[in-house]
């Protein structure tokens, strides 16, 4: 990554003044001249991070900040079994988050990545959003009963059936097809994480 000028700062101050345990910010692709439109369009090799209902959960390790005398951090290491897969970053921050981390998001502190060249192809895209929504699903379902894979599997199920209608309904449009066809993968990847399926290697 090659990192603004303010990159350390913007992520010092929110962690100082938030009192946070990690911090994450944006890392933005740089595409390649072949890239092709669709993918430079959805911007697909990026990883932003996200809130939901406003909370941080969990992060990615392409651009973070992690406070060293944390108790909640000292001691944590990536699970090395996840390392051939992808997805180690968030089961990490998943599992310190459970154990109470307080986490930020300082959408200043930007840094930027160039696209390696073999990830151009819309192949390792799906494979990626499957291997992502298993990830998200296994990490964020801490509660494994009847009521709560049964709501899991039909709302994954809602979710790939809208998405690919979505996706028949832009058939004309590359970019808003893919869009749409590439978030019912990730909600596939979701609904088999509901029944421990062996997560793709990608590396």
């Amino acid at each position: 990554e090659v990192a603004e000028p303010d990159w350390l700062a913007s992520l010092l101050q929110m962690a100082r003044v938030n009192s946070l345990d990690a911090v994450f910010g944006p890392a933005i692709a740089v595409y390649p001249e072949t890239a092709p439109n669709w993918m430079r369009q959805q911007d697909y090799h990026s990883n932003v991070p996200v809130r939901r209902g406003g909370v941080v959960q969990t992060g990615h390790t392409c651009n973070a900040l992690m406070r060293a005398s944390s108790p909640i951090v000292k001691g944590q290491r990536f699970l090395i079994e996840k390392g051939n897969t992808g997805g180690e970053d968030t089961e990490f921050f998943f599992r310190l988050w459970y154990a109470g981390a307080k986490f930020g998001i300082s959408e200043a502190a930007i840094v930027h990545e160039a696209v390696d060249p073999k990830r151009l192809d819309s192949e390792w895209i799906r494979q990626r959003k499957f291997r992502s929504g298993m990830s998200f699903g296994y990490h964020s379902l801490t509660t494994r009963n009847t009521v709560t894979l049964t709501i899991t599997v039909l709302a994954s199920l809602a979710k790939i059936v809208f998405c690919y209608a979505m996706a028949g309904i832009f058939f004309w449009s590359t970019q808003k097809r893919n869009f749409w066809a590439m978030r019912g993968v990730f909600h596939r990847g979701w609904l088999a994480s509901a029944f421990s399926t062996k997560e793709p290697e990608l590396y």
